[in-house]
């Protein structure tokens, strides 16, 4: 659609700042600010990935595939979520954000259950700090 005018020479960052691009293509001439809010990931971490200096973590991943497709697992080079993991992840942010909290302890508690259930060795799989972004 259109080119990416500055390019970083990291692939993620242009990948972003022509998703961005298509965006406001889509969107009208609407700042990465307002992109930022759509995307649902703040400001500073956007422009930090755009310039090249950070690249998403395992939290903000979920909600740039959710937005932006799951390319962005290809482009970073990581693993797509199997069919379960990505309906898991679709299931949790339909969760009210003030009701997350509650729902991942419990989660980490049944899981914590579960592998001892069944043998397995104390994993904390999901800190206990968790925090959504």
């Amino acid at each position: 659609m259109i080119d990416s005018i500055l390019m970083t020479g990291n692939e993620f960052a242009d990948w972003l700042e022509k998703k961005y691009l298509d965006w406001q293509y889509i969107n009208g001439r609407a700042s990465i600010r307002k992109w930022s809010q759509w995307l649902g990931i703040s400001h500073s971490a956007v422009i930090n990935m755009m310039n090249g200096k950070t690249k998403p973590g395992p939290q903000v991943l979920p909600l740039l595939a959710e937005k932006l497709g799951f390319t962005v697992y290809d482009v970073l080079g990581e693993p797509r979520p199997d069919e379960i993991e990505a309906e898991l992840i679709q299931q949790y942010r339909s969760i009210p954000p003030e009701q997350r909290e509650e729902f991942s302890a419990a989660l980490r508690e049944y899981v914590r259950y579960w592998m001892e259930k069944h043998g397995y060795e104390k994993v904390d799989i999901v800190p206990d700090n968790h925090q959504d972004i």
